[in-house]
């Protein structure tokens, strides 16, 4: 596939709704070159489920646009994303029952933050991990207490010294080692697993070892749950955090001991977050762009000009006007003339990256 037919079929996926009616005919003739290769790609920015959908509606509404091939071929990918984020929605929810107990409510943050609210169909926002912010960093062991009571296991088994000295430690805003596993059966079953090893990206995520994300035993796949504990959202180079108030976090829709980030917050964050993956070539940060886009179209002008407010607060007003330039394009409906510089295309210096992979 050439890189202007891999350039369409990626921004179709990301844009809106008035972007895809503008660019039907150009995604359909680009769509028609798909092959593997793209598909591994696609995979690999998070966004095969988007696609999936949209050559599903394309398939059934027009008698002349027929890629059930395709389909065919992406469907059980689909499939096993979507018993992924089942699993970890049931495990969302017994973290949930936990937490009322010990009268803890953390910040979910990315992925399945966006579920429910952002995503009405939680199944399209694929997720590996759950990230979860701890505003009073007291409620960090208690919780890691409880996960280990509940059959979480860390590669180091840290002892609760060694953990009150990762809370302490102002050199990751991460918990350095904090990250945590349990083991579940993904629940692909046959003949639609057949076609899950010919795309690269999900054979990459069966590894050896205590960090394995995925296993095949006996043509059974099996996963785990991991869950990553976070002290703030990012980290300044002079090791200081940004600072967090509590009205910028809501009430999740889904968990009622969950707090997830406002709109407002969300958008600078997830700028941020663009701009860190980006320098460390991390593929699969396009999935940012669509959460920025779905976030965006729904925000009010009030939220968006408070998240300018919050931009300048943490001091990252530039990688949020850099995120603004990179969608400007798949935001016809929005006139962003005067923040955007419209001589200026960041977009496919990272499409080109991933093309290039």
């Amino acid at each position: 596939m050439t890189p202007v037919y891999f350039e369409t079929i990626v921004k179709y996926c990301l844009g809106t709704k008035l972007y895809k009616e503008n660019n039907r005919d150009s995604f359909i003739k680009a769509a028609g070159h798909i092959d593997v290769g793209t598909l591994n790609k696609i995979a690999n920015m998070h966004l095969l489920n988007f696609l999936f959908k949209e050559l599903q509606q394309l398939t059934e509404k027009s008698s002349g646009d027929n890629f059930s091939d395709v389909l065919k071929l992406i469907e059980p990918h689909v499939v096993y994303a979507k018993n992924l984020n089942n699993a970890h929605l049931g495990e969302l929810a017994r973290l949930n029952n936990e937490l009322i107990m010990l009268d803890i409510k953390p910040i979910l943050l990315k992925g399945p933050a966006y579920w429910g609210d952002i995503y009405e169909d939680y199944s399209l926002r694929n997720i590996k991990d759950l990230d979860i912010l701890f505003l009073d960093h007291n409620d960090i062991e208690p919780f890691v207490l409880m996960l280990r009571s509940k059959g979480y296991s860390n590669q180091f088994q840290f002892s609760t010294t060694r953990l009150k000295q990762l809370i302490d430690n102002r050199e990751n805003y991460e918990l350095e080692e904090g990250a945590y596993f349990r083991k579940f059966n993904i629940g692909v079953n046959e003949p639609e697993s057949k076609h899950l090893d010919e795309i690269i990206s999900w054979k990459s995520c069966i590894k050896k070892g205590s960090n394995r994300l995925i296993s095949k035993t006996k043509g059974k796949y099996f996963g785990e749950v991991e869950v990553a504990i976070h002290k703030s959202v990012f980290m300044y180079n002079n090791k200081t955090y940004p600072k967090l108030e509590s009205d910028m976090f809501v009430e999740s829709s889904m968990f009622s001991h969950f707090r997830v980030m406002s709109k407002a917050i969300n958008l600078p964050y997830l700028s941020v977050k663009l701009s860190m993956d980006n320098e460390l070539n991390i593929l699969k940060s396009i999935k940012l762009i669509k959460d920025f886009i779905e976030i965006f179209q729904k925000a009010t002008p009030s939220e968006f000009s408070k998240s300018i407010e919050y931009a300048n607060e943490w001091n990252v007003t530039k990688e949020y006007l850099n995120m603004l330039n990179i969608v400007k394009e798949l935001l016809p409906d929005y006139d962003l003339t005067g923040i955007c510089d419209l001589n200026s295309n960041p977009f496919v210096d990272i499409l080109s990256k991933v093309y290039n992979t």
